[in-house]
């Protein structure tokens, strides 16, 4: 039995509105009235599950699904229910049921290859195109196929399966961010820095807090002064594309730079007319723009991106003269662990050892992290000649301080590599095998910093090939005296 009509209403309105908690204060009692309403069972799960309580919501789930077993998309909010208490077996079971229960739910053979992928299970490839069978011009099944296929390094494969969706949903987000990753991945950066104000539009990209107050300038539009350039979400983001404010400034801009307090003093060289910490002292700026739409914003393309330094520091750019014949490498094992592809771009120190075993390398870690730090302490209590400072660095221009008394920096995907090539310090990255969309898919070198050399799997999750180039390329460099 259900309620009455308005009560249904009232909580169809309140959940199209995401007003999660307020839905739930009227399905609780509701729900002690009528026991037997299937809808509000599920929808009392789904509530819950907005909310973050998945342990909350599976009981929800579970008697609505008891109540009306036929009914579409249950299964798959189990599964959500279930990823999220950490059920990973248990969620995959419930995709397949779903898929089993509505073999034509385009939804449903989405929700499988997805689980799928989590696992590193090559059958997702299979569910993702039977979805695209049942609906070819379907967004979310084209964007989740083409990301597969970019993944596998199948570009044009992606872009057939995605084109024609795009024509057909030009503004969904999901799509047309993998779009965009699609175009740089392709080499394609003109493309792809026009289209960068696509990932505000993808599911789950950290944007930050609007500043209401301040206009946001807009494709196309003339801005006025002065300009609020917002720091991106990552550190690394943020040192990619600090390039651009000289263009920027170039063009007659009065710029104020946002930036996070670690990047305040390694940021001094740059064009800026005042760096802003707080954001309460940003109200007075004309206008504002994020720092990765810049290159939209000033029609910029792959033509503008020189690979040369633009950021220094107070002593310069150039590493101390050396009298010693040893090598000073630092090294960088891990990235952030809250990164989305963090278990395919970090690695363990061990996979390190060998390298570190070459003659005439003075090894110093530049990693940060207590587990880090750990793991180096025990490298060192097996003889491993790294040497760790004691402390972390205060801010990145400590870091980069730092950084310049080495001859090289190694490191995987990270802030730190960025960090190097903006400060034309010679570094060589680890890449996985799925890149992140700036580094592309093949070359040892990158337009965007001429001092790194890029050091890439072959293989899904196999480190032991680029490893062993790296080897060999840090034999040639303490064979030459470098």
């Amino acid at each position: 039995m259900a309620p009455t009509d308005p009560i249904e209403s009232a909580v169809t309105d309140l959940m199209t509105r995401h007003q999660w908690l307020d839905a739930l204060r009227l399905l609780e009692p509701a729900l002690e009235i009528h026991s037997r309403w299937a809808a509000g069972w599920l929808n009392l799960g789904l509530c819950w599950l907005r909310l973050g309580r998945a342990a909350q919501a599976l009981p929800a789930l579970q008697q609505g699904l008891a109540l009306e077993p036929h009914r579409p998309g249950v299964r798959l909010a189990m599964a959500d229910a279930c990823e999220a208490l950490g059920r990973s077996e248990e969620s995959l079971t419930w995709c397949r049921e779903e898929n089993h229960a509505f073999p034509e739910s385009i939804q449903a053979w989405a929700a499988l290859g997805m689980a799928l992928e989590k696992r590193g299970d090559r059958r997702a490839e299979a569910a993702y195109r039977q979805g695209h069978r049942l609906a070819p011009d379907a967004a979310d099944l084209a964007a989740h196929l083409g990301r597969w296929l970019q993944h596998d390094h199948r570009l044009e494969e992606a872009a057939e399966v995605m084109s024609p969706a795009l024509k057909a949903h030009p503004e969904h987000g999901r799509l047309s961010w993998q779009w965009t990753v699609h175009r740089f991945l392709s080499g394609d950066l003109t493309s792809g820095l026009a289209r960068l104000d696509t990932r505000w539009r993808a599911p789950g990209f950290p944007a930050p807090a609007p500043m209401a107050s301040i206009p946001l300038w807009q494709l196309g539009e003339a801005p006025s002064n002065p300009i609020l350039v917002e720091p991106e979400q990552g550190f690394g983001d943020t040192l990619q594309f600090l390039r651009f404010l000289g263009p920027l400034a170039d063009r007659g801009h009065r710029i104020w730079l946002g930036i996070p307090k670690a990047l305040e003093r390694l940021v001094g060289s740059l064009p800026v007319e005042r760096l802003l910490i707080g954001r309460e002292e940003a109200t007075s700026a004309a206008c504002r723009v994020p720092l990765m739409s810049l290159p939209s914003r000033l029609g910029l393309g792959s033509q503008d991106i020189s690979g040369a330094p633009y950021l220094r520091i107070h002593h310069g750019n150039e590493s101390p003269t050396r009298t010693r014949r040893r090598l000073r490498v630092g090294l960088v094992w891990r990235g952030n662990p809250g990164h989305l592809n963090d278990r395919r771009r970090s690695t363990p120190l061990e996979l390190w050892l060998p390298l570190m075993r070459i003659e005439g390398i003075d090894w110093i870690s530049l990693q940060f992290g207590a587990d880090a730090r750990a793991e180096a302490r025990a490298a060192i209590d097996a003889g491993i000649p790294l040497q760790q400072r004691s402390e972390e660095f205060e801010d990145f221009q400590e870091t980069a301080e730092h950084l310049l008394g080495t001859d090289l920096l190694i490191t995987v995907d990270t802030a730190m590599a960025h960090l190097a090539g903006a400060l034309g310090h010679p570094v060589w990255v680890l890449l996985p095998y799925n890149p992140d969309w700036r580094w592309g898919l093949t070359g040892e070198s990158t337009p965007w910093y001429h001092s790194m050399r890029l050091f890439r799997q072959t293989r899904l999750d196999s480190w032991p090939e680029p490893l062993q180039q790296l080897r060999e390329a840090l034999l040639l460099r303490t064979s030459a005296g470098a």
